[in-house]
């Protein structure tokens, strides 16, 4: 068997990954067993996946810092996005213009015809 050519298919990874169904696992075990290269590989495949892992893990700390800024916006309330803050300012601002056109126009206006 070709080990070299055997590893380089990605199906070890696979194997790590438990991805391969039931008989490719079981030929990859016993080619594992057979062959110390495989099983080397495997190792290294799996200490890499580790290292990842740990790597894109949280930070010790970070919970204790999310339940801060939680309890932050709890108590002050949730900030409002500046979107939202110059929607309201707009509506408020159309607003107070088409209340001064109204009252500005209401002599001209004969809502109450003699």
């Amino acid at each position: 068997m070709d080990t070299e050519k055997y590893i380089a298919s990605g199906i070890l990874e696979l194997y790590v990954a438990g991805i391969l169904s039931e008989v490719e696992n079981l030929d990859v075990a016993r080619y594992a067993a057979e062959y110390p290269e495989i099983q080397n590989e495997i190792k290294a495949i799996e200490a890499t996946v580790l290292a990842l892992t740990k790597a894109a893990a949280p930070k010790e700390g970070a919970q204790i810092h999310l339940a801060k800024v939680q309890a932050k916006i709890a108590a002050t309330g949730a900030p409002k996005s500046n979107y939202t803050a110059t929607r309201e300012n707009k509506l408020e601002c159309l607003h107070r213009v088409g209340s001064i056109y109204f009252i500005s126009r209401w002599p001209i206006l004969d809502v109450h015809p003699k």
